[in-house]
């Protein structure tokens, strides 16, 4: 799939958006994607602020969505359930 197009959330739904965060997240961490899932927390990866907004520019670029409030959020599958909603 080329870069910038969206993820085809239609195809598998919240699974495959899960695991597409991941791969944008692993790729940023320089971390193997098979160590993350929808129940690993933020804090469990240590991200710092600055990585954490290149991480959701990546995302919104990636699904088209904005995020523009990442309270509430604790785990990558609590933000595959709001990229997931709010896809156009």
């Amino acid at each position: 799939m080329m870069q910038g197009t969206p993820w085809p959330v239609t195809y598998g739904g919240i699974f495959m958006v899960t695991e597409k965060i991941c791969a944008i997240i692993a790729e940023k961490l320089e971390v193997p994607a098979d160590q993350l899932s929808a129940e690993t927390t933020f804090a469990d990866m240590q991200v710092d602020s600055l990585y954490l907004v290149e991480i959701m520019l990546s995302i919104e670029e990636a699904f088209g969505v904005t995020i523009e409030e990442v309270e509430g959020m604790e785990t990558i599958g609590d933000l595959a359930a709001f990229v997931e909603s709010h896809q156009n």
